[in-house]
């Protein structure tokens, strides 16, 4: 108490913060203000900090503390990795004390009421129990007794790498039977310096409920503020970068409300946390609820023998292995076995990459052969557009006619391409966020695979010692890439894709769909500083409504309450579903009203009388009106809904339908047909039949 007296007053006499900051926010406070007044060192911050008691952490992975005060783990630095390839420089470290700007730590506590009285929380002063120095072989135990005769008992003990587990004991000494919550945090006061990049996330995560995996990016959370899924009996939930994270993993005896959240109030916070329901302690009894806290490196191995021997549900989507999973994971097992082969991770990627070259080999080998038939028949094409110069119908159907005498498909050459695409985006996110990569050397120059190429061509490769921007860093390899590339293509540049294209046009044409990945379908705001256009899988979590990727709605308002706004008279009691494809274009004001709009048309009258109760309910038979449902509402996918359309109940919209502004539409709509009107009618057909079947057929809103 007194080093903490003359803290605050030597933060007052140093003129780092004045009296009344000082009484009003204590020691911790006035450090906070000295570090953002900029006029206390860290290293000052972390002697005063080193003056409070704490646990001391010792393992062949981790070394930190443990602060007596809350209980928190705050300290912590992970002993095999550093901050850059000099084996000199600085253990990472992961978390850090509130005090400090970069403050992160996890906290677990109760939260109780009057008959509990105080119960552990962030300023819990705790005392501890035997050993003091945390160990894999050395469990250290923290109690602390209030007024109320609760007793409560912590058991911290950790293994040999990033898993700890918190044991909590209640005893109820008093003479009444107690009620308390279990709650626990992840609290972090700052985010990472640079912003990751689209393939990677980090932030807030967490797999809970029926929601399963849940990303929630620092800078979404800091719009939307709080998300609150739904109650979850297992799981885990915290905070994740590139390469750590920090999560919980709460009991599975009591059913827990997760959340994740930005706090704005006093020092703006992300956090990730949970609160179990009430657990009941009767008198002269006692209760124990254990939880677990990862804080360490995301290695592929150890998350996911964590996954696996400690049933922790999807825990090993901790590590982004993103849409494509059932390709990426291969893919870094691929690589890691090729590392143990070679025993150098820049010849177990290149052996990958052969590796994945052959498998797509005879691939390749027939687009080459489609291109080169296409070259074949192009005299042929060249008359067929001359011939047919003043009348497209008929050019392009002589054109299908010579593909079906020829036996040509114009796409076969772009197959290839686009099946590779996926594969090797997975083998690039691979390589950009395993932990594995990170500070592996290759040969010569090149120390840190998981670092840009130290040299460039604009300082002699290293020869000139200058400092350049990341735009200007050329390196050898990136040119000698270009160059293969260029020899690569070259022999292809005289083979057309596309009937009729120009060879460099084709060569383009190539190069974009390799490098087309297209937006998150999950993020709620797509188009930046345009707010109104929103992907509605992101915003609509009504367990009844179903929206495919891309699909967007349109509103000068926001598209936030399309659900609220657009969907009419859908009770979930009715059961019917609303189903949106993928890839469709709703306009302001569209709406789609459901089957609780209905009325029963087949009794004396079609008031409702039994929705009004006291009494009209009375002899109400259900099957009346529910023989008169007509179903989902079901619209395709690739469909554009103008302003003001109605859909009502049960309607089925086909595949690249188009609905005018205003239409009322009562019935079904064939795919690729026009509608207008009141009720709505058939204006035309976007294509002929057989260009209908072949849309329909290739089903382009599927492709990977």
């Amino acid at each position: 108490p007194l080093a903490l007296i003359f803290l605050v007053l030597g933060t007052i006499f140093l003129g780092i913060a004045t009296p009344t900051e000082g009484g009003a926010m204590g020691a911790v406070g006035a450090l906070i203000m000295a570090a953002i007044k900029g006029r206390l060192s860290l290293d000052v911050i972390k002697q005063a900090l080193a003056s409070t008691k704490r646990v001391r952490i010792d393992t062949p992975s981790l070394e930190g503390s443990i602060n007596l005060t809350g209980a928190r783990l705050d300290d912590l630095k992970l002993k095999h990795y550093r901050l850059t390839v000099d084996k000199n420089s600085p253990e990472i470290e992961l978390l850090n004390p509130a005090a400090l700007p970069t403050g992160y730590y996890a906290e677990i506590g109760f939260i109780g009421s009057d008959k509990t009285g105080t119960v552990p929380g962030p300023e819990t002063v705790w005392t501890i129990d035997g050993n003091a120095t945390l160990t894999p072989a050395t469990p250290v135990t923290l109690t602390f007794t209030n007024d109320k005769g609760l007793t409560f008992k912590r058991t911290f003990s950790v293994d040999g790498d990033y898993m700890f587990t918190v044991a909590d004991t209640v005893q109820n000494s008093g003479s009444a039977p107690v009620t308390l919550s279990n709650y626990g945090r992840v609290t972090r006061f700052d985010k990472p310096a640079v912003a990751s990049i689209y393939v990677l996330h980090e932030g807030l995560i967490g797999v809970t409920g029926t929601e399963g995996l849940q990303e929630h990016t620092y800078s979404s959370i800091e719009e939307d503020k709080q998300f609150t899924p739904s109650k979850s009996t297992d799981g885990w939930l915290g905070i994740t970068d590139k390469y750590w994270a920090v999560t919980l993993v709460p009991t599975e005896k009591q059913p827990f409300q997760p959340r994740y959240a930005y706090f704005e109030d006093g020092r703006p916070r992300y956090q990730a946390d949970f609160l179990s329901d009430p657990i009941t302690v009767d008198a002269g009894q006692s209760a124990t609820v254990e939880s677990e806290i990862f804080a360490g490196a995301k290695e592929v191995a150890k998350v996911n023998a964590y996954a696996e021997d400690r049933n922790i549900r999807l825990f090993d989507r901790l590590i982004d292995w993103g849409w494509f999973i059932w390709i990426t994971k291969p893919m870094f097992y691929l690589i890691d076995t090729m590392y143990k082969f070679f025993g150098n991770f820049g010849l177990a990627i290149l052996a990958t990459t052969v590796v994945v070259k052959a498998a797509f080999y005879p691939l390749a080998n027939k687009s080459y052969a489609s291109m080169a038939n296409m070259k074949k028949v192009q005299p042929k094409m060249l008359e067929i557009r001359e011939k047919y110069a003043d009348d497209k119908m008929k050019q392009q159907q002589a054109m299908m006619e010579l593909y079906k005498t020829e036996k040509i498909n114009p796409l076969a050459g772009c197959w290839p391409v686009a099946l590779q695409i996926p594969v090797f985006f997975a083998l690039y996110k691979v390589l950009y966020i395993t932990i594995e990569m990170r500070h592996a050397p290759f040969f010569g120059w090149i120390q840190d695979l998981a670092a840009p190429d130290p040299t460039s061509i604009f300082n002699l490769f290293g020869l000139i010692p200058i400092a350049l921007p990341d735009m200007l860093m050329i390196g050898v390899w990136p040119l000698i890439m270009g160059l293969t590339m260029f020899l690569q293509d070259d022999p292809l540049r005289t083979r057309s894709v596309l009937p009729g294209g120009s060879r460099y046009f084709d060569l383009l044409f190539r190069r974009w769909s390799q490098t087309m990945i297209g937006p998150n379908p999950n993020i709620k705001h797509p188009i930046p500083m345009h707010s109104r256009v929103g992907f509605l899988k992101g915003l609509v979590t009504a367990p009844n409504i179903e929206i495919g990727d891309f699909t967007y709605y349109d509103d000068p308002d926001g598209p936030d309450k399309f659900a609220e706004r657009c969907v009419l008279h859908h009770y979930p009691f009715i059961g019917d579903r609303l189903i949106i494809g993928k890839f469709c274009a709703i306009a302001e004001g569209a709406r789609f009203i459901m089957n609780g709009a209905n009325h029963a048309m087949s009794g004396f009258s079609t008031y409702p009388f039994n929705i009004f109760g006291h009494g009209w309910e009375a002899g109400f038979d259900p099957a009346t009106w529910s023989k008169e449902l007509r179903g989902d509402t079901v619209i395709g996918n690739d469909v554009w809904i103008g302003m003001e359309a109605a859909i009502l109940p049960g309607v089925a919209i086909g595949h690249g339908a188009i609905v005018a502004a205003k239409s009322v539409v009562t019935h079904d709509v064939a795919p690729y047909a026009i509608v207008a009107g009141n009720a709505a009618k058939v204006v035309k057909m976007r294509f002929d039949d057989r260009t209908i079947r072949r849309l329909l057929a290739a089903a382009w809103w599927d492709w990977p």
